[in-house]
């Protein structure tokens, strides 16, 4: 639930690979001929591509929603602070 809720992209994909009949497969990459070691490596490099993606814009959300938060919350403090006169 907590990965779900800071990393709801990266969740998906990982709930996609766990479902994929062929993820057992990809446990032994230098296993099987010489077609099905490229096969199994070209999917591990598409699995691993789709994760960084999901986590980098995981990541872009999160800190987009950070900054929209902090500078909502920062401009609330400063109309509510008393001005200082200029000398």
């Amino acid at each position: 639930e907590l990965g779900k809720r800071f990393f709801p992209r990266c969740s998906d994909v990982l709930n996609k690979i766990v479902d994929d009949d062929g993820l057992g497969e990809l446990a032994c990459l230098s296993t099987g001929t010489s077609d099905e070691q490229v096969r199994k490596r070209r999917r591990y490099m598409e699995l691993q591509e789709q994760l960084s993606k999901a986590f980098t814009e995981d990541k872009e959300e999160r800190d987009r929603t950070a900054m929209s938060s902090c500078s909502s919350s920062t401009s609330v403090a400063e109309r509510g602070r008393p001005r200082m006169p200029r000398r």
